[in-house]
């Protein structure tokens, strides 16, 4: 017990800064992929049929998996 209330506090703090900015880095990609798949969704309102939806279903599971990423990091780096 003596460990964990002595002078661990600083160590934490620089733990939880350095989730922070690796937070904000997470959200700032994130926010660059939606918008990127926002301009992707008009560029393939104009493909024909089955290549579209193709391209949508692609998009739409990179979106997916890149949350599941952000997830799973906080996962392992949350303490």
């Amino acid at each position: 017990m003596s460990s964990a209330s002595g002078g661990g506090g600083s160590d934490v703090e620089a733990r939880l800064t350095a989730l922070e900015k690796s937070m904000e880095r997470i959200t700032a990609k994130v926010d660059s992929m939606s918008e990127r798949l926002s301009r992707m969704e008009g560029e393939i309102t104009r493909l024909p049929g089955y290549p579209g939806l193709i391209v949508v279903l692609g998009a739409f599971v990179a979106l997916i998996s890149s949350i599941v990423g952000v997830g799973t990091f906080l996962i392992n780096t949350v303490p």
